[in-house]
């Protein structure tokens, strides 16, 4: 699932863009992302959450970067996956986080849990920064993870 809903964009009270099913994850060129401008440190991200129950195991995150290719396409048009590059920010599971000098979680999955990042990301265009979210575990039913994210970034000072 992707904030980068293709009507209602990150600001929606619910997240449901569907990012697709396989190992990576598809975010459709009409989805709008949070802009960022060229030039923007993205210091570091911080999820907040908890998943409605315990049948989901984890959650594996995903934060990319994604600005037209070639450059032009802001004044001729996207209309299609093929016209954008998406860059990683940052990937990993939050449950079971293998980065070095995360604290592992002691409570329940559907308790409510947080982690940073920090991350190093400069933005080399204008474009949106997409959060992708995927449910890990034996799912019976459809299943919900109630988060909140913050993105820390510095602007460029030539705007």
């Amino acid at each position: 699932v992707s904030w980068s809903s293709n009507y209602y964009g990150p600001n929606y009270y619910q997240w449901k863009q569907s990012s697709g099913t396989g190992t990576n994850p598809t975010v459709s060129w009409a989805g709008i992302g949070m802009w960022l401008p060229k030039g923007t440190r993205i210091t570091g991200i911080t999820l907040t959450g908890r998943a409605n129950n315990t049948e989901v195991t984890d959650i594996e995150h995903l934060w990319q970067f994604r600005y037209p290719n070639p450059i032009t396409r802001w004044e001729t048009g996207m209309d299609s996956n093929s016209e954008y590059i998406a860059e990683e920010i940052y990937r990993n599971k939050w449950w079971n986080n293998t980065t070095a000098g995360q604290p592992a979680f002691s409570g329940a999955i559907n308790d409510i849990h947080s982690r940073h990042y920090d991350v190093d990301y400069v933005t080399p265009e204008g474009g949106w920064v997409d959060q992708v979210l995927k449910p890990v575990g034996t799912l019976t039913k459809t299943r919900y993870f109630y988060s909140s994210t913050t993105i820390e970034y510095i602007l460029p000072t030539d705007l």
